[in-house]
């Protein structure tokens, strides 16, 4: 193949990134109206030094100070509700489900009944989980933006418990609506696909990977030069998902699969399509990922 030739399917390329990257980043810019304003604290009764730990990925701390807080008042529903979070993150499912069932016998709550059907799904007890969140659902009181969060909670729970299927198909249906926060539920559709695509890669199923991180990075693609919604903190709360790196990591994970299948053209395409949707910052990460890369 001529110079020449090589430089104008490579111009091709770049024009194809280009246009594919603005036309995905306007859709989430018109999407940016929907986005929940639910906070994690108003969620979660959580206090900020709790919620903090919790980010941080500091459990020690975060199961500290809520055992010293229950220690001083052993009425303390909330704290009993957040230890539960926290015995849940360290998969310690007999502690979580015994916080969240004293948080509620003290006062029944949004936040105990989140804990307890979180616990129940690592339990693999679903239809008590089910039947734990629907009565979540009463406490919402009304208010979308709750309902909306509490949906997302219970779907990844049920994804959590191997419900892979029919946790996607409940979020992807949310994501179509268009009435619904759209970055919201991106975000979570995006982390669901890129556990799945992750099974699939271990897997050696490159295609089937393929079709997952696609779908993850169209999903996360407003967040390759904006913030998530602040309401997406409680998922790191609850879940530890780093959602900051959501989107490099989908586009990595993509590009590895390509390779893998050795479709190494399109794998270049994907790596100029990130390349030209992302902030400098993440252009400058992903240039260094690559440059690792044993091709």
């Amino acid at each position: 193949m001529s110079r020449q030739s090589s430089s104008t399917i490579q111009s091709v390329l770049n024009q194809q990134s280009v246009s594919r990257a603005e036309q995905y980043v306007t859709k989430s810019e018109q999407a940016a109206s929907r986005t929940l304003v639910i906070t994690t604290d108003e969620l979660l009764a959580i206090t900020k030094a709790i919620r903090t730990a919790s980010i941080t990925g500091d459990l020690y701390t975060a199961e500290k100070v809520l055992t010293q807080e229950i220690t001083a008042d052993a009425r303390n529903f909330a704290s009993y509700a957040n230890r539960s979070f926290v015995m849940a993150r360290k998969l310690n499912w007999e502690k979580a489900l015994k916080d969240a069932n004293k948080s509620l016998a003290i006062r029944t709550s949004l936040a105990g009944y989140i804990a307890k059907g979180i616990a129940l799904c690592g339990k693999q007890l679903l239809e008590d989980a089910r039947t734990a969140f629907d009565l979540a659902f009463t406490f919402t009181l009304g208010n979308m933006d709750a309902t909306v969060f509490l949906y997302l909670i219970k779907a990844i729970a049920l994804f959590n418990s191997n419900r892979h299927k029919e946790a996607l198909l409940r979020v992807e249906q949310l994501f179509a609506d268009p009435s619904t926060d759209s970055l919201t539920c991106g975000v979570v559709v995006a982390s669901l696909q890129v556990q799945l695509g992750t099974i699939a890669f271990n897997g050696a199923r490159h295609s089937e990977a393929i079709e997952h991180f696609t779908a993850a990075v169209k999903a996360s693609t407003f967040l390759a030069k904006s913030a998530a919604p602040a309401a997406c903190e409680a998922f790191t709360v609850l879940f530890g998902w780093d959602i900051g790196a959501l989107w490099q990591t989908s586009n990595e994970k993509l590009i590895l699969a390509l390779l893998g299948a050795g479709r190494l053209g399109e794998a270049f395409e994907s790596y100029r399509f990130a390349m030209n949707a992302s902030d400098e910052a993440t252009q400058t990460s992903l240039h260094s990922w690559v440059l690792t890369l044993s091709l």
